[in-house]
């Protein structure tokens, strides 16, 4: 059995939809295979406990694109599978892939870190410096033993198609998405705890109410105590800030907001800042390997092409695109999966861009 029809059919079972004979082949693969019973359990281990048990009901509330049908006999039935009947929209199309391909996410090639002394360490090296630790697990700085001084600030450069953890001298935990940099100092020796961020982040501040913790981003700045929230600024003048848990103070020009968790804070130079609510899984699905989309334009689309495939793109009309993409896709198979939903096609230009074109 090919592994795209075992995926296929593990999708199927954990969304409730597959039919008897799958579901009894299905069990057979699991009970006597030992790779097929470890392909499962890494499967399941991809969604959470409440998702499954409660049958994927974040999934329900997107109005999911349709889903061409499978040409199996067994589904020559099936003419379409939508998430709000199906949750396999969600879970059986758009993050469907050999299950050889589940995996981490590769975090080393490519990144970097520029010390403040000049110095320059490559993860997939396992780079030795005092004070450094930097390998594929991520970076971790201790500031006792840091040598570089403690004010300057280190660069940290994250490339297209990867992601990277870093836990800075106060425990504060931070997962840098791709196409991002990240400047910290070596240790926090003042009155507040400052890093910069282009690009995105997120964060898991460490508690310490007599050091806020203090992010410059796309123009604003967020000042917290410890919390947890994401940060996105790719564009120089613009950025949102996503709060999970705890609360954060965001400021742009002379306006600022005190988000609650739920809300998140967006601005740019033509707009002021403004405050609204969000998806926990649009905001922050880039760290468990996928991203959401719901009602979203094509040009968010082609924002994500950029800064995780590092392939520049040209959107040509105006589409809008709901679903889940898995992002540890190979970009040619994460296209195909995007053109199978009807919203648009795509050609290579002779520039080598990208044009996505809206049907």
């Amino acid at each position: 059995m090919a592994d795209e029809y075992l995926l296929q059919l593990m999708s199927e079972k954990l969304a409730g939809i597959i039919s008897p004979e799958d579901e009894q082949l299905l069990q057979v693969r699991i009970s006597t295979d030992p790779a097929v019973r470890q392909a499962w359990e890494v499967y399941c281990a991809r969604f959470s406990a409440s998702d499954i048990r409660e049958g994927f009901p974040r999934a329900d509330a997107i109005a999911w694109q349709k889903v061409p049908q499978r040409r199996r006999p067994l589904l020559k039935n099936l003419a379409f599978i939508t998430a709000a009947g199906a949750v396999a929209a969600g879970i059986c199309f758009f993050i469907f892939r050999p299950a050889a391909m589940v995996a981490p996410d590769p975090v080393t090639a490519g990144v970097r870190l520029v010390m403040a002394d000049g110095r320059e360490l490559h993860a997939e090296a396992a780079p030795q410096a005092k004070g450094i630790k930097m390998d594929s697990s991520g970076l971790q700085v201790d500031e006792a033993t840091v040598t570089v001084p403690s004010s300057a600030m280190n660069t940290l450069y994250v490339p297209p198609g990867k992601s990277y953890r870093v836990i800075l001298p106060d425990s504060t935990q931070i997962r840098v998405n791709a196409s991002s940099t990240l400047r910290f100092p070596s240790s926090f020796s003042g009155k507040s705890r400052r890093v910069e961020l282009t690009g995105e982040a997120f964060f898991e501040v460490a508690a310490d109410a007599q050091r806020p913790f203090m992010v410059q981003s796309g123009g604003g700045e967020v000042t917290v105590l410890g919390t947890a929230f994401n940060i996105r600024a790719y564009n120089t003048g613009a950025g949102s800030v996503s709060l999970i848990n705890g609360g954060v103070k965001v400021r742009h020009g002379n306006r600022e907001v005190i988000l609650t968790p739920g809300r998140e804070a967006v601005w740019s130079d033509s707009e002021v800042l403004t405050e609204r609510a969000f998806r926990i899984e649009e905001v922050t699905g880039w760290k468990d390997g996928a991203y959401y989309f719901d009602s979203a334009p094509l040009t968010a689309i082609a924002d994500v092409i950029r800064q995780w495939y590092g392939v520049e793109v040209r959107v040509t009309g105006e589409a809008r695109f709901s679903g889940r993409l898995d992002r540890q896709l190979p970009l040619a198979a994460f296209l195909r999966q995007l053109e199978a939903t009807g919203t648009f096609s795509h050609a290579y230009l002779p520039d080598g861009a990208l044009d996505l074109t809206a049907r």
